[in-house]
């Protein structure tokens, strides 16, 4: 599908923001009633001058022109100063009201011409995020065909006559129109598609995207709000201002001072007794002298002035005082971040508080200055965490898996002596913990330095990240579409995507890519799933979070040196739990007991609450099955195989303990394996042997943690909310360096559901 082409777009982006400007623009005159009231009494933030102040200095320069016109001539000269500061700060005020008042239109049609210039150029591209980018809700992304291509496009680049792509069970980021089913779309639907019928008895055809065009343009939408959402945000230092300009002097010391020197006036007049020719005058000189310290006539050039040049400041700190960090420069040994303090010429700064008074600076100075924003912070709050606090993937953080030792002693005492006391060792269980490397964002590496010596238990988990790499992410993000399709109609589940990048684990045991070599590509994919109905809640009527949907992906690998295939399986830990039957022990293939599965779930149901958690199993196949064509996804729920006790019994029963994988499971493959639907399913998901567990979590940026430890010098509150479950929220906020023994939980759901089922989109945790 073609598509619009770049310059094309451009042209019509530039077409509708430019309509949405002119409308804008149709601002009545300088000098209409309406402008004068913004003058009447209070301070709105875009000027410092009001009526009251205004008349009463002009009173004041009348009363001494007035004085010295019969005096001195020295009053003559104060009044004149006066007058003159008094029509600088009128102009003044005039002028930041114009630039307030103008600012988003002059604004806009900045942007304006900035497209008609990209226009001009005609661009072949745009540079766009991957397709297939992990999401996030900071940024709304889209997939658009531009130029006879599927790029991610924003949403607010789009315009009408696009060809976008409505992925299943994803939201609507515009109004649009599909012509093949005639049917429409508004911003906020969620595409829902209906699942197909069974094609078979358990395999269900994937869901497509629709293909539809756009009928309106985001950005001027956005454009229309923020022109109708006001000029200008007052700022909590801007209101302490105001109340004390005009509540504490005008309303109460102003009145006060007045009344005092008037009764001074009085006394001193009644005292002496003298009624010459220039009492009055004397009278009002007094009271005039008195009232002018409280008028403030520099005051607003003073406010505006130094506002700026605090802006100013504040741009060039961005530029001269820079955080560097060992992501970024190599060169430094040292994992802490440390500051280049360097202080900008004083030209520099006074040239740009120049440009940004006269409306040639970057952002919005007068309308949303940053310099009274950040000086009346008291706290600072942050909702979304991927690829804000955080880097926008997890990284690896637990691997867990089985040994045989508990049945040699002499051999567990050794890699228990061996083994540093970062490595929890229970009864055959091994967890190996990891870190996240200083020089680099998604390196990770072995806490304990003697990790080697479980390197045959490790290298299985190695050999499932190479070959079910995370190079299949458009084959899992299908896929995890159709979950979230098959979610929206199973009510209290949710699909949550526990299969995460496996490089750094694969790139800290140092295994090498070629080892993929001895495989043919592009293996087969392979996508199952399983819905179940949520658990009841302890309480009668009381919410419950929704529960992920259990799914497993998987990837057939055609060996080039032997006569099967390897199955390579990735999913949540209690269905590819439930397709095992063996584990591997860095040996031998070996039957799973009720131990080993307690230990499984246990671990899974721990790091499911607090991170994400996904399990590794590995099946050999009969080389035929390398030729069938797996285009459908296979639903498990009706589709059971025996309980885990008979199986274990029937195994246990057949097979010694000590047979290994090749003589348990090869010549029973090749010899008598059914091909029918039935047995195929039976073949595909039962006797996996089970691998391992990876836990993965979320880690803090190093410049959010040094932000959060200079706002905590600052005495400025860090505010973390968290869509996740509390626990996943308190441990991220440790990381960030925040105290997480404070916890509230906001719920954003607007009516309670029947069934009392509370999504995990609507309540946020915070931490502090």
């Amino acid at each position: 599908m073609q598509g619009l082409t770049t310059t094309r777009a451009l042209f019509l982006l530039r077409n509708s923001l430019s309509a949405e400007v002119s409308v804008f623009n149709r601002h009545p005159s300088m000098f209409s009633l309406e402008n004068f009231k913004a003058f009447k009494h209070s301070c709105n933030g875009c000027q410092v001058l009001c009526i009251a102040y205004g008349s009463l200095t002009l009173l004041s320069v009348m009363i001494l022109i007035a004085n010295g016109s019969v005096h001195a001539v020295y009053d003559i000269c104060a009044g004149v100063w006066l007058f003159i500061l008094l029509l600088a700060n009128v102009l003044l005020a005039i002028y930041v009201f114009h630039m307030c008042s103008s600012e988003l239109v002059r604004k806009s049609q900045g942007l304006v011409n900035l497209i008609d210039r990209m226009a001009s150029e005609k661009l072949s591209s745009l540079i766009t995020p991957p397709l297939h980018c992990p999401a996030s809700e900071s940024i709304e992304l889209c997939w658009t065909y531009r130029d006879g291509i599927l790029v991610n496009l924003p949403s607010v680049l789009l315009v009408p006559g696009d060809i976008i792509v409505l992925r299943p069970g994803h939201p609507v980021v515009c109004r649009c129109h599909s012509f093949m089913r005639n049917r429409s779309f508004e911003r906020g639907d969620v595409y829902l598609p209906e699942v197909g019928h069974l094609s078979s008895l358990s395999s269900v055809s994937p869901l497509e995207p629709l293909t539809v065009e756009v009928t309106e343009c985001p950005a001027a939408a956005v454009l229309r709000k923020c022109h109708m959402f006001g000029a200008h945000t007052i700022s909590p230092l801007e209101k302490e201002y105001d109340l004390v300009l005009h509540s504490c002097f005008e309303k109460v010391l102003l009145p006060a001072v007045a009344f005092v020197c008037f009764l001074s006036s009085v006394s001193r007049y009644f005292a002496y007794q003298r009624l010459d020719l220039y009492w009055l005058g004397s009278f009002t000189v007094d009271l005039g002298i008195a009232m002018l310290p409280l008028l403030f006539p520099s005051l607003p050039i003073f406010f505006i002035g130094f506002k700026f040049y605090n802006s100013a400041c504040l741009s060039h700190t961005d530029k001269y005082n820079i955080v560097r960090y060992p992501f970024v420069d190599k060169r430094r040994k040292d994992s802490t971040p440390f500051v280049e303090d360097k202080k900008a010429p004083k030209r520099n700064v006074f040239s740009t508080a120049a440009a940004l008074f006269l409306g040639r600076g970057n952002g919005l100075p007068f309308t949303s200055n940053l310099y009274p924003i950040l000086g009346s912070v008291t706290s600072v709050t942050m909702i979304n965490k991927k690829g804000i606090l955080s880097w926008p993937d997890p990284s690896v953080e637990k691997a867990f898996f089985f040994s045989s030792d508990a049945d040699h002693p002499s051999k567990q005492k050794i890699r228990c002596d061996t083994l540093s006391a970062l490595s929890s060792i229970t009864k055959g269980a091994y967890v190996m913990d990891f870190s996240q490397e200083t020089t680099q964002a998604f390196k990770v590496h072995f806490d304990d330095p003697n990790w080697h010596i479980l390197l045959s238990h490790l290298r299985p988990l190695g050999l499932n990240a190479l070959l079910n790499s995370c190079l299949l992410r458009s084959e899992y993000c299908r896929f995890l579409d159709h979950l979230r399709v098959i979610a929206a109609s199973a009510p209290g589940t949710t699909a949550v995507a526990n299969r995460r990048c496996l490089c750094p684990l694969r790139d800290a045991m140092q295994l090498s890519r070629d080892a993929i070599t001895q495989f043919e590509q592009p293996p087969t994919v392979l996508c199952a799933y399983r819905r179940r109905a949520a658990v009841l809640p302890p309480v009668p009527g009381s919410p419950r979070y929704k529960i992920p949907l259990s799914n497993l992906f998987a990837t057939i690998n055609k060996d080039k040196g032997s006569c099967y295939v390897q199955m390579m399986c990735q999913g949540s830990a209690d269905m590819v739990l439930d397709v095992c039957r063996y584990y591997w022990d860095g040996e031998v293939a070996r039957p799973l007991d009720q131990t080993h599965i307690k230990r499984i779930q246990d671990f899974s149901n721990r790091h499911n609450m607090t991170a994400y958690c996904l399990a590794l199993s590995y099946r050999p196949l009969p080389l035929w099955v390398a030729d069938l064509k797996h285009n459908d996804y296979y639903d498990l729920t009706s589709q059971c195989c025996n309980s885990k006790e008979e199986m274990e019994a029937a195994t246990m029963q057949s097979h010694p303990v000590s047979c290994s994988m090749d003589s348990l499971l090869f010549d029973e493959l090749l010899m008598g394996a059914d091909k029918s639907d039935g047995a195929l399913c039976n073949l595909l998901f039962d006797n996996h042997v089970f691998l391992g567990m990876v836990s993965f979590q979320y880690q803090a940026k190093p410049d959010i943690v040094h932000l959060v430890e200079q706002l905590d010098k600052s005495c400025i509150r860090f505010v973390h909310f968290s869509k996740e479950n509390e626990l996943r929220s308190r441990v991220f906020a440790e990381k960030m360096g925040l105290e997480a023994g404070w916890n509230c939980h906001i719920s954003l759901e607007k009516e309670q559901s029947p069934d009392g089922v509370i999504s995990s989109n609507c309540t946020f945790q915070g931490n502090r």
